[in-house]
């Protein structure tokens, strides 16, 4: 799977929790979902609990990444997915 569709297979999503069947979320949190069971967070209306102003949120293992470029962060994601070994290898670019 190259980038550009890493990206495309990226949606819109009003409950990450629930989409993802996760209880990490207190509440329903926006995002999009990429490859079916990766995300990236949106701020919510009411902010971040650290008040930063960045629209999306990122966390891969112990790192943790806000941004208003989602693109950055698609791609910090797309090189996690693949060094995590997250596609099958007939996706693998």
């Amino acid at each position: 799977m190259t980038f550009d569709q890493f990206r495309a297979s990226g949606v819109d999503c009003d409950d990450l929790g629930a989409a993802l069947n996760d209880a990490m979320w207190d509440k329903p949190a926006k995002g999009r979902i990429y490859h079916d069971s990766y995300w990236i967070e949106r701020r919510p209306e009411t902010g971040w609990v650290n008040q930063s102003p960045e629209e999306w949120y990122l966390l891969l293992e112990r790192s943790d990444f806000l941004s208003d470029n989602l693109s950055e962060l698609e791609c910090r994601l797309y090189l996690y997915v693949i060094e995590s070994g997250g596609f099958d290898d007939d996706e693998v670019p």
